[in-house]
């Protein structure tokens, strides 16, 4: 069994995200390559044993993908 006792109090919470991507065509191979990336921040408040902490985290994500066309399939 657990209890569970709220309390009403006003919090701050932000957010930042900034994301991109880039792509480049390669007609003669039927191919394209694709980077993209993002990073992000967050922070705000939480309540933890009645006390409020504040909080912040950072993220980064990376990425690539190649989209072709097998060499045997190229006329």
């Amino acid at each position: 069994m657990s209890v569970k006792t709220t309390v009403d109090k006003p919090t701050e919470s932000d957010a930042f995200r900034i994301n991109f991507g880039a792509s480049k065509g390669l007609n003669f191979l039927k191919t394209t390559l694709l980077i993209s990336g993002e990073y992000s921040e967050d922070g705000g408040e939480q309540l933890i044993q009645n006390e409020v902490i504040k909080y912040r985290s950072q993220g980064y994500v990376a990425g690539s993908i190649i989209n072709a066309v097998p060499f045997f399939l190229l006329e």
